[in-house]
């Protein structure tokens, strides 16, 4: 998936009246959390490092998770414009959504792929 493709999705999902600037910043956070807490950790490295979108990056650029679990994007760009917009209970919906999504990612990459190993020091 695409940044444009996953601002298309929510616009089409979910009435909004949030920019594409402030959507690419959401998705721009979501994949530094995933890169950094997810990737790195289980030793898979993109070239060159991920620093993240900003509001001159192309919108053809491809988003760090793939297909089966990129419904990760619709949901957390959900999730920030019901926060956004003060609606709890979708909110709450939408969490519930992306979290579940997540954790189905985290799971998939935890099976497929080593953790670092980490050096402990006794002393």
């Amino acid at each position: 998936m695409t940044i444009a493709e996953a601002i298309d999705l929510v616009n089409r999902m979910t009435v909004n009246q949030i920019s594409d600037t402030d959507k690419i910043a959401w998705l721009s956070d979501l994949d530094l959390h995933i890169y950094k807490t997810v990737l790195l950790p289980h030793n898979i490295h993109r070239e060159p490092e991920f620093t993240g979108y900003g509001p001159d990056t192309d919108p053809s650029t491809t988003l760090l998770v793939q297909t089966p679990f990129d419904q990760i994007y619709r949901w957390y760009l959900e999730m920030q414009i019901n926060n956004t917009n003060s609606e709890t209970a979708r909110y709450n919906a939408s969490v519930e959504k992306y979290n579940a999504a997540m954790l189905d990612y985290m799971d998939y990459v935890t099976r497929h792929y080593f953790a670092k190993p980490t050096r402990v020091r006794w002393w």
